[in-house]
């Protein structure tokens, strides 16, 4: 199954772009500004036009966001085979397409993976989707942090 295209309509689109400009902002120093400011009021009437599930995933986005700043939220400790669900999904999902499934799943596994190579994955489903600003940004940082990281996702060691 594909990405539900129908979810992609044009307010979550310009949601989207408006918040990427808005995380832009965080990772300069500049969330207090008055262009920020400005840029969250204009936010507010794509975000009343999404819908419930449109909502839900923006909600996700704003997690993975917040993880660039704050660090990776704590999650849980699923089981063995809740793990080994949750890749299979994964996988299935990124196989068929589906990059706002992967988005989801890939936030269960997040602890399981190098942040480097979570961050690529996101990059990589925001380009498939269209959202090539959002895309940019995950990129970046999934670079920055491999500068960071050794091949096994361990801090380098300088």
């Amino acid at each position: 199954m594909k990405t539900a295209t129908h979810l992609l309509d044009e307010h979550f689109r310009e949601y989207i772009s408006l918040l990427a400009r808005l995380q832009q902002f965080f990772l300069e120093g500049k969330e207090d500004s008055p262009e920020a400011d400005a840029l969250r009021d204009r936010m507010d009437r794509p975000w009343d036009a999404l819908s419930p599930e449109q909502s839900e995933i923006v909600a996700g986005l704003c997690a993975d966001l917040n993880g660039m700043i704050d660090g990776p939220s704590p999650g849980t400790n699923p089981s063995e085979s809740e793990l080994l669900q949750e890749s299979l999904a994964l996988r299935e999902a990124r196989d068929a397409g589906d990059m706002l499934a992967v988005l989801r799943h890939l936030r269960a596994l997040t602890h399981y993976h190098s942040p480097a190579e979570v961050a690529a994955l996101r990059a990589e489903a925001w380009d498939r989707i269209g959202e090539t600003e959002m895309a940019r940004l995950f990129s970046e940082y999934a670079r920055k942090l491999d500068g960071r990281e050794g091949r096994n996702g361990a801090p380098r060691v300088s």
